[in-house]
């Protein structure tokens, strides 16, 4: 598609692409504005703050356009079965899949459409799962029901902080090994055969993802915030896009400053009055973004599987964590 743009919010320099993208022409003003404000300005570097000194047209900023990065943790036998089709937990389950025989062969049978898992001979119920007291059938129940969708970070920094099974396994995993008599057994054998963690590096339009996020405002949210129905959301589509596309921009400027905390400003003084004020700023804008959203969570709809035709790249997962931090200002 003509002018389009993939937004990479995994590193510092895929951030400040994305801000020259939303503002165009007016990005060298926003990059004079952030001197002024390192040396001379007071309050917080807001949305609000900017839209009061430039001048931000939305109206150029065309969404369909925009694809984003997403980055996909998981195991699989090796590379090469990495770059296959990213098939969301549900369809795995319902469908002839090796993913469904692995289970299979260790007396796990899932019956998805009756609600039903059996395991070890005994059958459980979804439908009981809230008088169950089965904490491992709960997340199963959560994983297959609620959250099956294919899910994915567009910003992380450290996976381990997010989610302790991995890289051993995925999560879901443990929680069926937790429900037989020795899941030792299958998770060895999951180990063995497919236990390699990658992390698969895929773009998605951005119409298609959610953002997980407290900058961003979907259509629910929206609604529910205007007491809106479906024949009042259509009036408003103009307005929810404003906000959509607002909010993306929060967003990358709250990950933007979070990086020149640490990257600092000492190369943008003139002299030494400058040097000591934007020192000073640092540690305020520190204080103010440090830290801010560095994981940040992407799902796909529901029942919708990531063809392999839009995959990037597959990373060994070592490589990724390294990278990760590389790229984002915590090491040299």
């Amino acid at each position: 598609m003509k002018n389009t743009f993939v937004l990479d919010l995994q590193k510092y320099s895929g951030v400040r692409e994305g801000l020259a993208w939303i503002l165009g022409r007016e990005y060298k003003d926003f990059e004079y504005l952030l001197a002024r404000y390192m040396f001379y300005d007071e309050g917080e570097l807001t949305l609000e703050y900017i839209e009061d000194k430039i001048k931000i047209d939305w109206g150029s900023m065309d969404l369909k356009n925009l694809w984003i990065k997403v980055y996909h943790f998981t195991t699989r036998a090796n590379e090469e079965e990495a770059f296959v089709d990213i098939c969301n937990l549900f369809y795995l389950l319902s469908n002839d899949t090796e993913f469904r025989e692995f289970f299979k062969s260790h007396g796990v049978e899932f019956y998805l459409d009756k609600l039903q898992l059996m395991a070890n001979g005994e059958v459980y119920n979804f439908g009981d799962v809230k008088n169950s007291m089965n904490e491992a059938l709960e997340w199963i129940h959560t994983k297959l029901y609620k959250d099956s969708e294919v899910w994915g970070f567009v910003r992380v920094l450290d996976i381990n902080e997010y989610n302790t099974d991995f890289p051993e396994r995925p999560e879901f995993i443990t929680n069926v090994a937790e429900l037989l008599k020795d899941g030792t057994l299958l998770l060895d054998d999951w180990n063995e055969k497919y236990g390699k963690p990658y992390v698969i590096e895929f773009k998605q339009p951005f119409y298609s993802i959610q953002i997980s996020s407290n900058c961003m405002v979907y259509k629910n949210d929206f609604m529910r915030k205007e007491y809106l129905d479906e024949e009042e959301f259509e009036a408003k589509q103009d307005q929810y896009e404003l906000e959509l596309k607002r909010g993306l921009f929060s967003l990358l400027l709250a990950i933007f400053m979070d990086n020149v905390s640490r990257y600092g400003v000492s190369e943008l003084a003139n002299n030494d009055d400058e040097d000591r004020k934007g020192l000073f700023k640092h540690r305020e804008v520190e204080r103010l973004y440090g830290g801010f959203e560095q994981t940040v969570c992407a799902v796909a709809p529901k029942n919708v599987n990531i063809p392999s035709s839009q995959i990037l790249k597959v990373w060994e997962f070592e490589d990724f964590q390294k990278n990760a931090r590389k790229n984002n200002g915590y090491l040299n």
